[in-house]
């Protein structure tokens, strides 16, 4: 049975890599403590903030050529990973 689960998930997050792409948060702790996780094992930085009330902010300096990762939020964009 866990076999089968995990052959349903895509699998671009097993090639999770800093010079590719880079984590948005939200605005709750588990986003947070997430993102540090994956900073810790992959050194993947934060280079954006989404609030449902104010918006989505981007550190272009940190994001520049690279594809988004959304941590802990549940995007409807086409090719989005989550």
């Amino acid at each position: 049975m866990k076999e089968q689960l995990l052959d349903k998930l895509p699998k671009w997050y097993k090639n999770i890599n800093k010079d590719k792409y880079y984590l948005i948060l939200s605005n709750d702790m588990d986003s947070y403590l997430s993102c540090c996780l994956l900073h810790k094992l992959f050194c993947v930085q934060i280079g954006g903030f989404f609030n449902t009330y104010s918006g989505l902010y981007i550190n272009a300096e940190r994001t520049q050529g690279k594809e988004p990762v959304y941590v802990d939020l549940s995007v409807c964009l086409p090719n989005a990973k989550c």
